[in-house]
């Protein structure tokens, strides 16, 4: 007596196995099929867009080379644009403040100070970029 698998199936039946696979390879199943494996493709490749832009202040003290970096990273635009930056000593006072030209289609500006001269302690660089202020500390030792 042949075993039952699943109802009429038994363990060396051909036709059997192609009975259960034959509903995959219709024309209709197969269009469904497709467009799931696209669908899924798509939302598992999809990039997230954030509305808001990304900004970060870092700086950068070369004791070797007697100076400090500033750098501003900003996303690429398609204009200019003027930014405030403004060095600001550990007393409170605004030791330096330029307006910088963010040029079309980069992303970053730089500036830059001799540590020589400076009063240490912490000292903090502020980017204002129409209203929006970021800003990173240091200390100068």
């Amino acid at each position: 007596m042949k075993k039952k698998l699943y109802g009429n199936l038994t363990p060396n039946g051909f036709y059997d196995i192609i009975a259960i696979i034959a509903p995959f390879f219709k024309r209709e199943t197969m269009k469904k099929a497709i467009y799931l494996i696209l669908f899924i493709t798509s939302v598992v490749f999809a990039e997230i867009i954030d509305e808001e832009a990304k900004v970060s202040v870092d700086c950068l003290i070369l004791e070797d080379e007697n100076s400090i970096i500033c750098k501003y990273e900003h996303e690429r635009i398609e204009e200019d644009k003027e930014i405030l930056a403004q060095w600001i000593s550990p007393t409170g006072e605004v030791s330096r403040e330029r307006t910088l030209l963010l040029p079309a289609g980069h992303g970053s500006i730089y500036d830059f100070r001799y540590i020589e001269g400076r009063m240490k302690g912490i000292w903090q660089f502020k980017v204002t970029d129409n209203g929006l202020e970021t800003s990173t500390t240091f200390e100068i030792q």
